[in-house]
């Protein structure tokens, strides 16, 4: 008797890899290893505003293509948009020569998380807060005080942060 080949356990990497490589290849997207490394590849500042969908290549070429991707936001848009050439380096870098020539974006609101910009931390030093308070010394109403307390630290903090450029989420 003839006795079967044992079969050893495999990673589920290895079994989806097979069962979806022709579902990639349609898509042009080759080995499907670019959206299996898709974070390796454009970074974790792109990974969740970009998600590639196909690459196309002109006829009989497997160089120059285009990659068609979609957006979260027109703000994610206007960011890839600048870093176009950057993203496209570190794409060609990861397949070893120049797969890509063009980046076509379109905005597709699917669940990414927002760009958040750099935040300086900007605060009131103690003689503001100290200058505040002396303008507040002469009313009795505590509640008001305290509303008015903070509409003149506020105040100050806008004045600080126009003066250095940044802007604050909220009042």
């Amino acid at each position: 008797m003839a006795q079967r080949p044992r079969s050893f356990p495999r990673s589920l990497k290895d079994v989806a890899h097979k069962i979806t490589r022709t579902c990639f290849k349609k898509q042009g997207f080759l080995n499907g290893s670019i959206i299996e490394d898709w974070q390796v590849i454009v970074g974790t500042e792109y990974k969740d505003q970009i998600l590639p969908e196909k690459i196309t290549f002109s006829r009989g070429k497997n160089n120059g293509g285009t990659l068609h991707v979609s957006v979260t936001s027109g703000g994610a848009g206007l960011l890839v948009d600048h870093n176009k050439q950057a993203i496209l380096s570190r794409i060609n870098t990861y397949y070893g020569y120049q797969a890509l020539a063009h980046i076509q974006m379109k905005v597709s609101y699917f669940q990414g998380k927002p760009i958040e910009s750099p935040k300086k931390n900007i605060s009131l030093s103690s003689e503001e807060h100290l200058s505040v308070q002396e303008l507040l010394q002469n009313i009795n109403d505590n509640e008001l005080k305290g509303i008015l307390d903070r509409l003149g630290c506020a105040m100050i903090l806008d004045k600080k942060e126009q003066r250095e450029g940044v802007k604050r989420n909220g009042f």
